[in-house]
């Protein structure tokens, strides 16, 4: 579904994510994959946000007016960690 720059900038201003997380860095921008509800359903974006303040980079800059975002679903996982301790610790 499209959804426009300003929809997406207003989201991202009003932290209104259901989910956010760093998938980047580049050396004057950090790229971010973030979760939102619209009607109901669950959507993906991407965008890139200055590091600092004196990197006037707001999110979607270079973006067309509108900007596709995939559906998205919520998808447990479960991860086994393997740990190390001293011979004789619990």
């Amino acid at each position: 579904m499209k959804f426009s720059k300003e929809f997406l900038r207003e989201l991202y201003w009003e932290r209104e994510y259901v989910h956010q997380e760093s998938t980047g860095d580049s050396r004057w921008l950090r790229d971010y994959w973030a979760v939102f509800e619209y009607e109901g359903k669950l959507y993906g974006t991407t965008f890139s946000v200055g590091k600092t303040e004196l990197q006037e980079y707001k999110p979607y800059e270079d973006d067309p007016d509108e900007i596709e975002c995939p559906e998205v679903h919520a998808v447990t996982e479960l991860v086994e960690v393997t740990r190390y301790k001293n011979v004789g610790e619990s």
